[in-house]
């Protein structure tokens, strides 16, 4: 189990803001990861919790290079963390903007090979499963520049689950409600919303491309009413009627993406990738990772000295204790190890830590006998004992000296426990014969706690104390995602 302390924001978002944050564990092991959370009134709202539960639900089944990873969902001081992969890099959106500010374009090769990484992406959320191998039949509903990260490694990234559709979702959009930025919305999320596939994506992902390739916005409006006018009835003109000239067949690859008609695209984001390839052709990922690096040249060296100047911190204590629960479900003290019935195991709500005995050898815990040789052993050495006793005893009485008896201490050996015969259990076992007559030995524990009793006792774990959480430093704030809410 780990705690994670958060620094300063990333990004911000309607709805919850993303941190850095590190995780520590007991081991002292540390790592920067990023940490989701909801805005504080919103936190409360059990419409919200249900929406952020189901992200990580279906955030978790998508498994691929080309989307973020979710690691966990913690509760940590009254609220929920969603903890992922922190990605050296920057938004598609403002990798756009920063090559208009320095007038430029984004080259196609480069604007083909980040969207050709998100279908793939997109194609792995589409056909993802559930535990049970059914299909979750996922849609992202909120393809958009914001949500797509390009690490400085070149690989292109989708994150944010948080409004995707998929099967078994606590919270079910309703009728007449509308999830998704308006600017990227295909027609049939404003008109039906509740009747969209993996089509709906494949829309979003061709807007993107298509302002990739001109450096502008295919729908905007002054309102976003307007905006959604511009979406079901606006003129979508071909990307070479903005920039000139483009790779022969490009223009015809993103217009069928954009076809309003969700039967006239593409039937899988793996077809559209493989089409934008066949006209364009993609480059690898180092290729595009140095055009990264190359327009993102400070925010990423920012980046990096934060990235260094986290992970250089000492590590935390892990403030939870470890639970640990029984291997045999027997509730007896005595069968579990315990040494007294006052030391039983309470249960509680947080599950405290038990502290256990040794286990009692017994035949369900003892594949091999060697309980049974051990207590076998043990018997025998008592009866070579008593025997021992019995022959001093007779020697005594029937004695005709004057001197009075010497003490003798008797220990039986080995080769006569193992020629004894084997005793009954209430045999008792004398200590030592000082007198004529022996005195009777304390009555031995039963079978069933021999081992618990002979086993040599082990302190008790102590639950660690929680920590506190480390003040924020004051780096500074980056937008980079958005949160899609």
């Amino acid at each position: 189990m780990k705690h994670y302390t958060l620094y300063d924001p990333i990004a911000s978002g309607g709805m919850g803001t993303v941190h850095y944050a590190r995780g520590s564990s007991s081991l002292g092991l540390s790592r920067v990861v990023a940490a989701k959370r909801l805005r504080g009134d919103l936190a409360r709202d059990p419409r919200c919790l249900a929406m952020f539960r189901d992200e990580l639900r279906l955030a978790t089944r998508v498994r691929h290079p080309n989307v973020v990873g979710t690691l966990d969902m913690v509760e940590q001081d009254g609220e929920l963390l969603l903890i992922m992969d922190l990605v050296q890099g920057e938004s598609l959106q403002e990798l756009i903007a920063r090559s208009i500010n320095a007038g430029q374009r984004v080259p196609p090769a480069i604007a083909v090979s980040i969207v050709c990484g998100i279908l793939q992406g997109l194609e792995a959320a589409h056909d993802a499963t559930s535990e049970n191998g059914e299909p979750l039949s996922i849609v992202h509903r909120d393809v958009s520049p914001e949500n797509i990260l390009v690490g400085h490694d070149g690989i292109a990234r989708l994150l944010d689950f948080g409004i995707a559709r998929g099967a078994g979702r606590k919270y079910v959009t309703h009728i007449g409600e509308i999830k998704g930025k308006p600017s990227y919305l295909a027609p049939e999320q404003i008109l039906d919303s509740q009747n969209v596939d993996r089509r709906a994506d494949i829309y979003g992902a061709s807007i993107v491309l298509w302002e990739a390739l001109t450096g502008q916005r295919l729908f905007e409006g002054d309102t976003p009413h307007a905006t959604l006018s511009r979406v079901l009835t606006g003129q979508v003109p071909r990307p070479s009627s903005i920039v000139g000239s483009l790779p022969e067949g490009l223009d015809d690859a993103v217009m069928r993406g954009l076809s309003r008609n969700a039967d006239d695209r593409y039937a899988t984001a793996l077809e559209m990738a493989r089409a934008l390839r066949r006209v364009c052709g993609t480059l690898l990922p180092f290729e595009v990772g140095e055009w990264v690096q190359k327009t993102a040249t400070e925010s990423l060296a920012q980046q990096a000295a934060t990235i260094t100047r986290l992970e250089s911190l000492p590590p935390e204590p892990e403030p939870f204790p470890r639970i640990i629960t029984p291997v045999s479900p027997v509730s007896d003290p005595a069968l579990l190890g315990l040494r007294d019935a006052e030391e039983a195991p309470e249960s509680t709500a947080m599950g405290v830590a038990m502290s256990l005995r040794p286990p009692a050898v017994s035949a369900r815990r003892d594949p091999f006998g060697l309980g049974r040789v051990s207590l076998a052993l043990r018997a025998t050495g008592l009866a070579g004992a008593c025997f021992l006793a019995g022959l001093l005893l007779v020697r005594a009485a029937t004695s005709q000296t004057a001197s009075a008896p010497q003490p003798v201490a008797v220990a039986p050996s080995t080769a006569q426990a193992s020629n004894a015969a084997p005793p009954t259990m209430a045999a008792a076992q004398p200590e030592a014969v000082s007198e004529p007559v022996a005195k009777p030995a304390a009555p031995r524990a039963p079978v069933s706690s021999v081992a618990a009793s002979s086993s040599p006792k082990k302190k008790k774990p102590q639950a660690i104390a929680s920590a506190k959480a480390a003040p924020a430093n004051a780096y500074k704030s980056r937008s980079i995602i958005d949160d899609g809410f």
